[in-house]
This record gives structure tokens, sequence and C-alpha cells, in this order.
């Protein structure tokens, strides 16, 4: 994923860094040649290396499509001149994984550990803060948070021992177990749905 200067007459093609760049260049390679050849334009992908940077891109508009998470979308639409173009079917969960031998059994066992996420302002982060109020533990005050760069920073910090558990996605978990992962985590609890991300265009 490049961030180079783009040539002046290519679209640029932006996607948040929920994954690390080869697992995004991977994935969004082929969607980026086959826009191009459809619309018959040079289409450049990029990334950026943390969420807030990817954030402030696209509030200075600087993306002609865009792959946003949700949260971002609200200010992308109202404030930045970005329209939805399409979005995944199924709706985003958040799922919160352990260790396969850690010992908690319910979210409520979670209260005083170590919570691993992506960064802050991640919607599946979100989703977990929710789901923690959601049987009485407070976010901030009862658990330690630790925010990674990505979803896969994350589930790194529960197999080293680091975390006690992950907040991260279903996609995510996907992807990482097929880096010979397969079996490691058990999934402890999985949120409420809210609509997922999705293709914004300028």
């Amino acid at each position: 994923l490049s961030s180079n200067a783009f040539a002046a007459d290519a679209y640029k093609f932006g996607v948040f860094p929920y994954l690390p760049p080869t697992k995004l260049n991977s994935l969004f390679s082929p969607i980026t040649k086959d826009l191009s050849e459809a619309l018959g334009k040079d289409i450049h992908l990029s990334s950026k290396p943390s969420y807030a940077e990817f954030s402030e891109q696209l509030s200075l508009e600087v993306f002609d499509i865009a792959f946003v998470q949700p949260f971002d979308y609200v200010a992308a639409h109202d404030k930045y001149n970005y329209l939805p173009l399409a979005r995944r079917s199924e709706d985003l969960k958040a799922i919160i994984v352990v260790n396969k031998d850690s010992p908690l059994q319910a979210l409520q066992d979670l209260r005083g550990k170590i919570i691993a996420n992506p960064p802050v302002s991640a919607a599946v982060t979100h989703l977990t803060s929710m789901a923690l109020m959601g049987v009485g533990i407070d976010p901030e005050k009862d658990v330690t948070r630790d925010y990674g760069k990505s979803h896969f920073s994350c589930m790194q910090r529960v197999l080293i021992g680091s975390a006690d558990a992950c907040g991260t996605a279903g996609q995510a978990l996907f992807h990482f177990e097929k880096k010979d992962m397969k079996g490691r985590f058990r999934v402890l609890h999985e949120t409420q749905a809210i609509p997922h991300s999705l293709f914004v265009v300028h």
C-alpha cells in the first residue's frame, strides 16, 4: 500500500487500517483492479499507519473512494462530502476472544482484567465498551484497556499473554487464524450488531 504522491488524473482509493498493510493489499488489490477496469481510469490503493491518520485524510477529502468503518462514515458523509456506495450485507459484531485455555468463561469475568482492542476509535472498540457496560463493568475504570494498531496486534497480545482478552471482528479473526493460528482462541462473547463497514465515494 503506497502513501506516495499520486498521479493527478488517477483516483485515490483509501482503506482504513484495520489489518496489517500486506493483508489489506491482498484483499483490496483485486477490488482496485476491477474498479479501474470498470471505470476506465487508474486507481491507486493506499492506507495509513493509524486510524487517526486515516480519519484525518478523510477530513481533508483526499480520497476519491474509501472503505471506512461505520463510525467514520457519519463525519465523512455529514462534513466531508462522501456518499455511500455499498456495504457488506451482514452486520458487524465485535467478538471478545480469549486464549483457548483461559479460565475466563463469561463477560463478567473480565472485571479487573486487561482487554486489548484495535485503536480507541475502532468500531469494535466501541462495541466492546458497550458490552462491558451492559454487564455493569465500567470500561475505563473496572478493566485495563490496551489499544493497539490493528485487529492483528490485539489478538497477538492475547497469544503472548500481555492481555486477557481481545475485542475484535469475526473477519479479522478468520484472517488471523489462516496464519497457522487456528484453534488458538475461544470466543467469550459476541456483542450486539451494527451496520457494517462500507465503501464511500467523494
